[in-house]
């Protein structure tokens, strides 16, 4: 390939994994398929990685599990030198992230998620997620999953700027929290 894909990676409905260079216009924005449902039961048997600081959703995970399951909880960002080129690259690439409520928990297909997320206003995608350099802004959005007792915290940037964000993340945002 004439690029390495490590940022900006998509999972399909069907688990596959791809980028969004790969021409395929349907999978532009496949969607959010985490949610905190089903967390009693294993990987294989429909639990999906919970995306909200939940503290009550572990603890029921953690009971569920006989006590000693690792948290593991994920979250995106939009990491660039700019508030507004990190808004940008984030409804770009991930628009489904601002729609409302549980909308997305409910979406079917990847058609209904690319239909959904045109009604998505990079306003509201700039709301859903924290975008752009700001140290405190990260900070701020990292650590209510602290808070909330979880193991392992995954973070996803969405845009060409992961390793940048990477080095901000471990030189800054880790040890405010």
């Amino acid at each position: 390939a004439d690029h390495e894909v490590l940022g900006d990676l998509v999972l399909r409905a069907d688990e596959q994994l791809v980028g969004p260079d790969d021409g395929r216009e349907d999978l532009r924005s496949v969607g959010a398929l985490l949610g905190g449902e089903d967390v009693g039961r294993g990987r294989d048997q429909g639990q999906r990685q919970p995306t909200q600081p939940d503290g009550e959703g572990l603890q029921a995970f953690r009971q569920a599990k006989g006590g000693s399951a690792p948290g593991q909880v994920g979250f995106k960002v939009a990491w660039a030198p700019t508030r507004d080129e990190a808004v940008g690259h984030a409804h770009r690439l991930w628009a489904n992230a601002g729609l409302p409520g549980e909308l997305a928990q409910v979406l079917t297909s990847p058609r209904h998620f690319e239909q959904a997320s045109q009604l998505v206003t990079p306003e509201m995608t700039a709301g859903s997620a924290p975008c752009g350099p700001d140290i405190e802004t990260h900070v701020e959005a990292f650590t209510p999953y602290v808070e909330a007792g979880f193991d392992e915290i995954y973070v996803a940037n969405m845009g060409p700027h992961y390793a940048e964000m990477i080095r901000a993340f471990g030189a800054e945002v880790l040890p405010e929290v």
